[in-house]
């Protein structure tokens, strides 16, 4: 157990989330209140590296607040990203010895996550995606800018007109696409958006970063033409313009938006070309323009619209994702129908989290309140309709044994080869399980089952 180290006496730090490495050599479990919270968070708290080839804690990060999101490189197993509750990021490379070569803080400027981050996600290109309960979605760019301002900026305002933002809980985005996501709200609702992400980047030594934009994308203004320093100040540009209006509304938008740029360079005499930052100074007091409506695409049936806890496409097809909430059930969905195909319930549990296997198409595991970790194989779908494994974790002793009713389990991830599984529980202790063969040995037919039922 963790203390929070404050003087004012706070609770006792719990595990809050987890997330393992791409080269399955270290874990990563983010600390946080066990309480909730009903103000803003005056916790201090921590971020505790697990070293699994030598069984022992490698790095300690002390934070500033409670983390609530924590995501591993895809690729560089040795960069971590968290989000806090107070909606900073923090981006931290570690290297083999456990010291940290990289320690960036995203988010410290009021135009961004203003509350606490719910989501993180890495995604091609060695892009950040961040979600957070003021309902923006922000993407950022580690090869652009080091991620020191979003690339993209978005927000989730479900009607025409509303000014006030959506809370979003959650985010799983297409495997094969970059571009499709689902978003889950805090009241259970889960919606498919559309978002163009795919930027050209340079990803060498940044040279092309600077490059003016052809004066076929310039806009025409009173004052003359004014172009963009790069691609990326123009996409985020065109972003700004593509607000999911009404024609009327749209029309109004742009006329504005223009003029708001054209009396920022009248202040900014010195500036020929305009760069990403000067569209954030521009618009930082307007939110409805700097954060558009995200385009919604189409609104998925949840039964009993309660807290979904985890939200992931299959890494074998893009088109199938599933869902898990507290109500017990765990749904799977295509992504060309509201309704799910699938629905698996055990003993009317409630459910803390559930993933897919990256090893074999068909598996699902999930945990639940009874402290059992249970093993889903869709290919007896549907004459078994139970999880063909269920394991009783047995947590490890408690100095305190009149808190043990409090413990209960709360994540769990694959490792990336789908050999391992970790559960992590509610006072942060990991508990690694090894799956047997029967779990890890692929199916040539499993796929197409898969797709079979969910068409």
């Amino acid at each position: 157990k963790q203390d929070s180290g404050d003087d004012s006496g706070v609770n006792e730090l719990g595990g809050l989330c987890l997330d393992c490495n791409s080269n399955e050599s270290r874990i990563a479990v983010g600390f946080g209140s066990k309480t909730s919270h009903h103000a803003w968070c005056l916790h201090s708290s921590l971020i505790v590296v697990w070293n699994l080839n030598q069984a022992a804690v490698e790095h300690q990060i002390e934070i500033a607040s409670c983390c609530t999101s924590i995501a591993y490189h895809a690729q560089l197993d040795n960069m971590l990203a968290f989000g806090l509750f107070n909606g900073t990021i923090c981006v931290y490379e570690l290297d083999n010895d456990g010291n940290c070569m990289l320690n960036q803080q995203l988010c410290s400027n009021h135009a961004y996550h203003t509350e606490a981050i719910t989501a993180l996600q890495w995604i091609a290109g060695h892009k950040l995606i961040s979600t957070s309960m003021d309902g923006k979605l922000l993407i950022w760019s580690m090869h652009y800018n080091q991620l020191s301002q979003p690339i993209l900026t978005h927000a989730l305002r479900i009607h025409d007109g509303d000014t006030m933002a959506t809370p979003i809980s959650h985010i799983c985005i297409q495997y094969s696409r970059d571009s499709h996501f689902v978003l889950s709200t805090q009241c259970g609702a889960l919606m498919s958006c559309l978002l163009h992400v795919d930027i050209d980047i340079d990803d060498g030594d940044g040279s092309n970063r600077s490059t003016a934009m052809s004066t076929s994308t310039q806009l025409q203004v009173r004052d003359g033409s004014f172009g963009f320093a790069d691609v990326v100040a123009f996409n985020f540009y065109k972003n700004l313009m593509s607000d999911q209006l009404s024609p009327m509304k749209k029309k109004k938008n742009e006329i504005e938006i223009k003029r708001k740029i054209e009396k920022y360079l009248k202040l900014h005499r010195d500036i020929q070309v305009l760069a990403l930052s000067d569209l954030f100074a521009c618009f930082a007091m307007n939110e409805l323009v700097l954060y558009p409506r995200i385009n919604t695409k189409l609104s998925y049936h949840h039964h009993d619209r309660c807290f979904v806890n985890r939200m992931q496409f299959s890494p074998f097809s893009s088109n199938i994702f599933l869902t898990s909430s507290v109500n017990g059930y765990i749904r799977i969905y295509s992504i060309f129908a509201s309704k799910p195909m699938i629905e698996l319930n055990y003993k009317n549990t409630k459910l803390f989290d559930a993933q897919w296997s990256p090893k074999r198409p068909c598996i699902i595991a999930a945990i639940n309140d009874e402290q059992q970790l249970m093993i889903y194989d869709l290919l007896l779908f549907p004459h078994r309709l139970i999880p063909m494994h269920v394991t009783k974790i047995q947590f490890a002793d408690d100095a305190n044994k009149k808190k043990d009713t409090l413990k209960r389990l709360k994540n769990l991830r694959f490792t990336k080869s789908g050999t391992k599984i970790c559960v992590m529980d509610n006072d942060g202790q990991v508990y690694i399980y090894e799956m047997c063969n029967e779990l890890v040995e692929y199916n040539p037919n499993e796929l197409k089952h898969l797709k079979r039922l969910t068409h």
